[in-house]
């Protein structure tokens, strides 16, 4: 075999590690093939090519990469759980388990793979379990971030909130939020801690649209402490957050913050203000359309038919391609247009569109089921518009998206279409929301991506609703009755 410089597996080896810290990473992968061209029982390039393919999301090739590792080391406890990741992101939660367990075995020590293997027995249901393996994970790694951000998310997930919102700040220090989403505020963080009477204090939004709009509650109970609260927002929020109670001031991201002398992220407030699970400020609505641009929705919509329903509809979610963790979640609460079709069949009732995000608005534009509803979407500058358009109709139907909590917000009846894997702020297994009480009803998948089955039920609902004549769709506790 000719040993060249450019022809030694070392060589093609450590070329594969310098183009993954370039960010090269499908170069990077082809770099291990030709070092295991050269040397197949090359564990270490194996290793490292199903890191990067599971980088790429070629989840199958990292899991048989990582297979070919073991099958040259059997031994190696990081790869147990490196593989263990692979099948998590696979959704094979009980084979993912087993991995963990093996690397652990292997390396009682192995911080990491207990955390993994919490996050695996999280989406096995097994929540006590998971709280358990998160802890070994911090006797281990006490000042590992994920860790402790795992916890939390578990523990809101089933409603500790004492000990989960107190987890929660370990979110600054993690991989998701390091990217970009840790704030840059002057001033002192609150926490609860000092009195505000007499002081200014900044709210500032952190996340996406929808966590804004679901924290943006707490300005009011704030204000009571007798502080001047300003409130930072998206700017696509900046007209809606004019009718929040609570601020004196309402700013957007970007511009200049006004002297304050405390400051607090808007998730950070229910630490803050020691909330439970029965303390949540539930006042609805709390935010509210603009009458003049919603009289402007009235004056154009055809409003004349009392019998029929007026429904809006959203599917998808932000992709935030730019941050992995957000995008694989995404990819798991969107669904495709088409899973309307169903309902979109149910006669008596007006469609319409409340989808937003060119790639999800263009399955509509694709769609031969195009014609069964309205699309006003391109109307809507900002969150104000969407609002006022959505006082005008009956019910909501969408996907854990921003507009569940607009509409929520504004105290109009929606029905959630929740993947299997809730996100930890609708609970579990609970058809309604204490953070919308009789606003949010919730039709859960019972296995990961099975929308047609939510449809199914959704239109089971509707149908009944409809048979029975009545125009208010008010989501009262018996009517959640499951």
């Amino acid at each position: 075999m000719n040993r060249s410089t450019g022809e030694r597996p070392v060589t093609w080896f450590n070329i594969g590690i310098s183009l993954r810290e370039l960010g090269r990473i499908p170069e990077e992968v082809a770099a291990y093939g030709k070092a295991l061209a050269l040397a197949p029982q090359f564990f270490e390039a194996w290793f490292n090519r199903g890191i990067a393919l599971r980088a790429l999301k070629r989840h199958h090739e990292a899991l048989a990469s990582f297979d070919a590792a073991l099958a040259i080391r059997s031994d190696s406890a990081d790869a147990f759980n490196n593989r263990g990741n692979v099948l998590g992101d696979l959704h094979r939660y009980d084979a993912a388990l087993a991995s963990f367990d093996h690397a652990i075995s292997l390396n009682p020590l192995c911080g990491t793979a207990h955390s993994n293997r919490g996050n695996a027995l999280e989406a096995l249901g097994r929540h006590a379990e998971a709280l358990r393996a998160y802890a070994d994970a911090q006797r281990i790694m006490p000042h590992d971030a994920d860790a402790h951000w795992n916890e939390s998310l578990c523990r809101l997930l089933i409603g500790d909130y004492a000990k989960g919102w107190e987890k929660y700040e370990w979110r600054w220090r993690t991989g998701t939020y390091a990217q970009g989403l840790q704030p840059s505020v002057e001033g002192r963080l609150w926490l609860g801690h000092e009195s505000l009477a007499g002081k200014t204090i900044l709210l500032h939004a952190e996340g996406g649209f929808g966590d804004t709009l679901q924290f943006c509650r707490f300005a009011a109970p704030v204000a009571t402490h007798g502080a001047r609260v300003v409130i930072e927002v998206q700017p696509e929020l900046r007209r809606l957050m004019s009718t929040l109670d609570g601020p004196h001031e309402v700013i957007t991201q970007g511009q200049p913050r006004p002297p304050h002398d405390f400051h607090c992220p808007l998730m950070s407030l229910p630490l803050a203000l020691k909330t439970s699970l029965d303390s949540i400020p539930t006042q609805l609505p709390y935010l509210s359309a603009n009458p003049a641009l919603a009289e402007r929705w009235r004056a154009r919509l055809d409003c004349s038919d009392a019998r029929r329903l007026r429904i809006g509809l959203a599917w998808a979610g932000n992709p935030r391609l730019g941050n992995a963790t957000s995008h694989e979640m995404d990819k798991r609460r969107s669904m495709p247009f088409e899973h309307y079709a169903p309902l979109l069949q149910i006669p008596g009732i007006d469609f319409y569109s409340l989808q937003k995000g060119e790639a999800a608005v263009a399955q509509l534009a694709d769609s031969p089921l195009r014609t069964r509803l309205v699309d006003p979407s391109r109307e809507f500058a900002d969150f104000a518009d969407t609002a006022a358009f959505v006082a005008h109709l009956d019910l909501v139907i969408s996907v854990d998206t921003s507009i569940v909590h607009l509409a929520a917000s504004t105290g109009k009846p929606v029905w959630l279409l929740n993947r299997y894997d809730t996100c930890w702020r609708w609970l579990r297994q609970r058809a309604d929301s204490p953070w919308y009480p009789h606003v949010v009803r919730i039709f859960r998948q019972r296995r990961g991506g099975d929308w047609e089955a939510v449809i199914a039920e959704v239109c089971r609902a509707l149908r009944e609703h409809l048979s029975n004549g009545a125009r208010s769709l008010n989501n009262s506790p018996a009517s959640m009755a499951t």
